[in-house]
């Protein structure tokens, strides 16, 4: 990626990793998931008002997101190695509104694998232990689960695009990492679709192919989908995908936003 990449400021603090910290904030990811895991979906099920399926499927959402998106940032806009181990990661749950975050012991080194290992690192180091947990616990299916996390990789990928001067820029390689991946491989689909209001220039655009179940939370005025929830009619997708590219504030080297 380009060096002076200009990120958004919402984009770029979940990017940000809380590293090196030790003896601070937090305990051991794995113990907070073996003890912890019933009581932190059960938060995600008064919070939303969502039954257990749809707030285990949310809350690996959340997690994969949190861990995710540092730890391939540091590879791609910086060539580090942050290690998502378990013994490296570290979980604050003290908010009593039931949010939680994750950190870091040790701090990115200098020179890391190639990005198709740190994904592997992710889903099979990590994120797989989460996924079986939380699936035993809410019945939540794991097609389902994975499909969060192939979303909040791809996500990744199209938040650096969309700030790059081709907004496409890393459609491609997206769509190699995520077909090399067997957990991930077919939970979503990598695009690059026209923007008429942009000249025409193509952009990157992820649709799911497993819907999250947001849509059964009843904390929500009415059923609420994703833009890019396979539930929700192509034509109505490929709408919503040009809104938010027309509300995209400025050119590379500006303002920038991004969606999900």
């Amino acid at each position: 990626m380009p060096p002076d990449l200009a990120l958004p400021p919402q984009v770029a603090a979940q990017f940000t990793a809380d590293c090196g910290i030790g003896d601070g904030p937090g305990r051991p990811a794995r113990t907070v998931v073996d003890r912890d895991l019933p009581s932190m979906i059960l938060a995600v099920r008064r919070a939303r008002g969502a039954g257990a399926a749809a707030a285990g499927s949310l809350l690996v959402l959340a997690y994969a997101r949190r861990l995710v998106w540092p730890v391939l940032g540091e590879h791609l806009l910086h060539g580090r190695w942050l290690d998502p181990a378990w013994a490296n990661v570290v979980i604050d749950t003290d908010d009593p509104g039931g949010s939680f975050r994750i950190g870091f012991v040790g701090t990115p080194q200098p020179a890391g694998p190639a990005v198709g290992e740190v994904v592997t690192a992710l889903v099979d180091g990590h994120l797989e232990l989460l996924v079986e947990q939380a699936h035993r616990e809410t019945r939540a299916g794991r097609r389902v689960l994975w499909g969060n996390v192939a979303v909040a990789v791809a996500q990744v990928f199209l938040a650096l695009s969309w700030s790059a001067p081709h907004r496409d820029a890393l459609a491609g390689t997206a769509r190699d990492v995520l077909a090399a991946a067997p957990r991930l491989r077919g939970l979503v689909s990598v695009e690059s679709v026209r923007h008429p209001a942009a000249d025409g220039d193509r952009w990157m655009v992820v649709w799911r192919r497993t819907c999250c179940l947001a849509f059964r939370c009843a904390a929500a005025d009415r059923p609420s989908y994703c833009g890019t929830c396979p539930v929700v009619p192509h034509r109505d997708r490929l709408a919503s995908f040009h809104r938010a590219a027309g509300r995209y504030p400025g050119r590379p080297g500006g303002p920038a936003g991004t969606t999900t």
